[in-house]
């Protein structure tokens, strides 16, 4: 779900979640980018159109239109 918040939202969900309100346990969700291209495999495979977006500001595509952003897994582990 963290995909879909702006840059400036984004850091303050940390600040917030993880700072003010120091749960025990914090699950938060996001696509995989590198998981992606079993997506446009699919997609190939089964002659669905493909369903990537492009986003000013980003150099690789999204799978949804409101996607701010998709980490790959060592970027998400810097977070």
């Amino acid at each position: 779900m963290i995909e879909h918040l702006d840059p400036p939202d984004l850091e303050r969900f940390w600040e917030v979640h993880i700072g003010d309100l120091q749960p025990n346990m914090l699950i938060v969700t996001t696509p995989n980018r590198e998981f992606n291209i079993l997506f446009e495999t699919v997609e190939k495979l089964s002659g669905t159109p493909e369903r990537s977006f492009t986003r000013e500001g980003l150099d690789y595509p999204v799978r949804h239109d409101d996607h701010r952003f998709e980490y790959t897994r060592a970027e998400f582990e810097e977070v």
